[in-house]
């Protein structure tokens, strides 16, 4: 599951380009959807799509949010191979769903890194992507560790424990 809407930054050209690296020389066709309005990328994703007939990627456009949390839950893992980001949001809906995570190395993620299990690869390496993407998709043990443990320390990023740490920090000046 990717739930970004299809902007360049997203960085779909690489994620696509890793499933197909699968499929071309892993003979294995790992079916993925994709979320998300038509932006400035769209083009060239669906393009890329048609042009290496990837019949296993599915886009479901816009997905209201019941429906997101529902694909959340029924996801394998979740792919974000963003190249920036001013928060991991889907990074921690996806914990908080009990969906394990495969995203790129950016500061966001390696920031979530310190507190959640991520399966991270270089934003830009397409073949990095593909090993990750190929292994979180065959080792169910993998799956099942990085779930339990994510989901139980989700609630590191709750807003009473953010807004503890807050007043805690304020109290110090007091």
């Amino acid at each position: 599951l990717y739930p970004a809407q299809l902007w360049h930054h997203k960085n779909h050209i690489t994620l696509l380009k890793s499933l197909n690296l699968i499929y071309n020389e892993r003979h294995q066709k790992i079916p993925f959807v994709m979320t998300g309005k038509n932006e400035t990328a769209s083009d060239n994703i669906f393009n890329y799509i048609k042009e290496n007939k990837l019949d296993f990627i599915y886009h479901l456009d816009f997905v209201p949010l019941e429906d997101l949390r529902v694909l959340y839950k029924k996801a394998k893992f979740l792919v974000s191979p963003s190249l920036f980001e001013a928060s991991g949001l889907t990074i921690l809906e996806a914990a908080a769903s009990g969906t394990p995570i495969i995203a790129s190395n950016i500061a966001p993620v390696l920031e979530l890194a310190d507190n959640l299990k991520l399966n991270i690869f270089k934003a830009t390496d397409y073949k990095e992507l593909a090993d990750l993407i190929f292994t979180c998709w065959n080792d169910n043990n993998l799956i099942s560790e990085q779930s339990q443990f994510n989901l139980d320390h989700i609630s590191y990023y709750s807003w009473a424990n953010v807004a503890a740490k807050y007043l805690a920090s304020v109290e110090k000046f007091i």
